[in-house]
This record gives C-alpha cells, structure tokens and sequence, in this order.
C-alpha cells in the first residue's frame, strides 16, 4: 500500500471516529423501541428529541397529561403555599445506553463507581442491579448495556421504574440481540 493510501485511510478513520454515531442509536432503538414500555404498564413514553439521544444512548421520556398536570398544580398549591416550580415537559423515563467494560468483566467495571452490586438472575448471562434499584448493567455474551430510570418529579421524585420493570426491559434487549 502506497503512503497516499496510508494517510487517506488514516483520515478516514479519524473522521468516522470524530463523528457522532447514528448508527449506534439505531443499533439501540432496534433492541428497545417505545411499545415495550406498554408491556411493563407505563404508557405515554416516547423517544426524546435527538438532542437528548447522543451516539450509543437513547433517552426514553413522557410528557405528562391534562391529570398529571392538574396532580402537580394541586400538591404545589398545598406544599408548596400556591407557588409554582414549573411546567412539567419531557420527564426522563429511562437513559438506555451500551456499557464498555473494556478488559475486564462486567462486575468489576461496576464496581469501579457503584457500591451496592445486588446480582440479577435471569437477565442475559449477567446483570446487575445498583443505585438503590434505579439502575441496571447487564450483559449477553460480548455486549453490555446500562439502563438507568429517571426519577418522577409529578410524583415527589419516585423512580418512573422499579428494579422489576427494569429487568422486563433487559430481558427483551437480550431476546433481540
């Protein structure tokens, strides 16, 4: 291969590597899409806007309705004395993104940032819950995913997801890999 060759391919490669992967947000929307919310009984969540869906990561969120809104203002109005904090839009339901574990196993890159490892049978051929429950890395052979649920500011913060519905999603992202 002649030097030219050599040099093109070299700015080829750092050109694809510099920019954002769409490819790996589809990657992700082929192995969660927004119908597989309604299997687990939370309806309404959508695929935020592509601001919020960077290569590698989607971010799954819902807007609330006319009672959710009207829910909000009413628990304003009594703990809060009548002020408003805002209009709610967007809540982030779920942050799903790959997980890379480089040279090492799934646990052991967990448990670089996370205390509270609490294992997960059933899920791909590892899993992990931490944070309390609002998080969860699993694995299905080379490929290691994360799923963190967004916390519900209409209702005094509680995660939108619980470690059962958590590990439903994982278990179809397994059966699509």
């Amino acid at each position: 291969m002649n030097r030219a060759a050599v040099l093109l391919a070299l700015v080829l490669a750092a050109l694809v590597a510099a920019a954002p992967s769409q490819a790996g947000a589809a990657l992700l929307g082929n192995l969660l899409r927004t119908e597989d919310f309604e299997t687990i009984g939370l309806k309404g969540v959508t695929l935020a806007p592509p601001d919020d869906n960077r290569a590698e990561r989607l971010t799954f969120e819902k807007v609330p309705g006319p009672a959710e809104k009207e829910e909000q203002a009413e628990r304003e109005r009594r703990d809060l004395g009548g002020r408003r904090l805002g209009e709610l839009v967007g809540l982030k339901v779920l942050v799903f993104s790959r997980l890379d574990t480089g040279a090492g196993t799934l646990r052991s890159t967990l448990e670089a940032t996370a205390t509270d490892l609490i294992p997960v049978a059933g899920v791909g051929d590892e899993a992990y819950s931490y944070l309390g429950g609002t998080a969860l890395a699993f694995r299905k052979g080379t490929a290691a995913f994360r799923m963190m649920s967004g916390d519900d500011f209409a209702n005094r913060g509680k995660a939108f997801l619980t470690q059962d519905q958590l590990a439903a999603l994982a278990k179809i992202v397994c059966t699509r890999l």
